[in-house]
């Protein structure tokens, strides 16, 4: 025996819940989430510059067939760990196995012989660490 669709209980149910979710979308009920403009605005409003004044004293290659580099930079005293980081990418070169940067405040302060800032380093694939 046939039944038309409108006699069907399950017509009427489907019908009723998407006139709910309609109703329910026209009222705002629904959180439509935060608009891709107002993320992008709110990451953009707040830049984060973590460049500093450097200078590199020394550059050379060391090691066993010399796949690794150190470097001595001079930077600000006060400089921050993600300013330290900003000029280990500007300097890291991916070809080497081993990167390190000790950090000095002065070039006579190289002349001492040790870091009076920080020490970046990086070992293989490894992401690089800070020893203050």
């Amino acid at each position: 025996m046939k039944t038309s669709i409108t006699k069907n209980k399950w017509f009427w149910v489907v019908l009723v819940v998407v006139a709910l979710a309609a109703l329910g979308n026209i009222l705002g009920l629904y959180d439509k989430g935060t608009p891709v403009k107002e993320i992008l605005t709110t990451q953009i409003d707040e830049p984060s510059d973590n460049t500093i004044a450097y200078e590199v004293v020394t550059s050379e290659d060391y090691g066993v067939g010399l796949k690794n580099h150190s470097f001595r930079v001079i930077v600000d005293e006060k400089a921050t760990d993600e300013q330290l980081l900003w000029v280990y990418s500007q300097l890291n070169n991916s070809k080497y196995e081993e990167v390190t940067i000790w950090f000095y405040k002065s070039k006579s302060s190289i002349e001492n012989g040790v870091y009076d800032v920080a020490m970046v380093e990086r070992k293989g694939t490894a992401y690089p660490t800070i020893t203050r």
